[in-house]
Parts: C-alpha cells; sequence; structure tokens
C-alpha cells in the first residue's frame, strides 16, 4: 500500500470521527436534539411524545377518532399551523390558522386561546412537523393542555372525513 492511500484513509476517518462528535453535540447541546432521532408516539396512543435533551414538556398524540370526539364534546381547539395559502385550500372543520412562524405576531390570538380545552396543532402529516413545532411553541408560552395531530391533513383526507375551504379563520 503507498504512503497517500494511507494518509487519505486516515483522513477520511478523521472526518467521519469529527462529524459523529459533532452530531452528538448538537443533538446533546439543542433543545429538541435532532429531530429525526426523537421516538414518537403513534396516532391513537396515550403516550406523550418522547423527546431527547431539555425539551420543553411532552407532548400528547391524539389520533383522528379521539380529536373527532374531542371536537364534537367541545374539549378542543384546532389550529392549523401551516401557511395561510394551504390553510385556505382545505383545514380541518372549525379550525384556526396559527403559523407556527407567526405566533410571536398573533398575540390577539393567543389571549383568546381557551386554556380550559386541549389545543391541538396539526399539519400535512408526516413528515411535516409544523403542527410539533407549534405545539412546543404553545407550550412555551404557558399553554398546559396542548396535544398534536400527528397525522394531519394526510391522514384527514385518507379517511374521507369532511374538510372546510376559505380564508383564515383566526
Amino acid at each position: 500500500m503507498s504512503g497517500g492511500f494511507l494518509r487519505d484513509l486516515k483522513a477520511a476517518a478523521g472526518i467521519i470521527l469529527l462529524s459523529s462528535i459533532l452530531g452528538l453535540a448538537v443533538d446533546a447541546l439543542h433543545p429538541r436534539g435532532v429531530f429525526w432521532a426523537q421516538l414518537k408516539a403513534t396516532p391513537g396512543q396515550a403516550e406523550p411524545v418522547a423527546t431527547s435533551g431539555d425539551a420543553p414538556s411532552e407532548l400528547r398524540v391524539v389520533s383522528a377518532d379521539t380529536l373527532r370526539r374531542w371536537v364534537r364534546e367541545d374539549l378542543a381547539v384546532l389550529l392549523d399551523a401551516r401557511e395561510p395559502e394551504a390553510y385556505f385550500r382545505a383545514h380541518l372543520p372549525g379550525a384556526r390558522n396559527l403559523p407556527v412562524d407567526a405566533v410571536g405576531d398573533s398575540l390577539d390570538l393567543l389571549q383568546s386561546l381557551p386554556r380550559d380545552r386541549w389545543l391541538v396543532c396539526y399539519c400535512d402529516g408526516a413528515p411535516c412537523d409544523l403542527g410539533e413545532r407549534l405545539a412546543y411553541e404553545l407550550k412555551s408560552w404557558g399553554f398546559d393542555s396542548v396535544a398534536v395531530y400527528w397525522g394531519g391533513m394526510a391522514d384527514w383526507r385518507e379517511r374521507g372525513l369532511p374538510m372546510e375551504k376559505g380564508g383564515p379563520r383566526r
């Protein structure tokens, strides 16, 4: 073997080692860790989302059946975390539009949200994480009863459940 090959092999091994250490450091230091490494409860399970690091409080994941019951019994408010254009095309019946990146600009809406009912956040469904991000944002604003409908629009549509169309309801 030539000296050049061994030098290149050592350099490659060093890069891989450095990348691994950097990845572990980011996972340990970031409040939510590396997204794809987090364990998630599947829709319908009562267990909260398992998170790494010092993530804010755990989130409850709800199924479409649970969500429908909560809405029927007036136990939940639905929050669509997608952008207004996506909300306008279709959203769950009665949902309010609260794009995750606009939470800080939506103080009136935040103040109008009930604290005695579940706030259920959703987006398009996996792999979209806007609903989960909105739920964590609401937790940081002091809301306790926050859940995620992980199946989102994709699961709702697949089940043939009714949807609404139209402008932002805020």
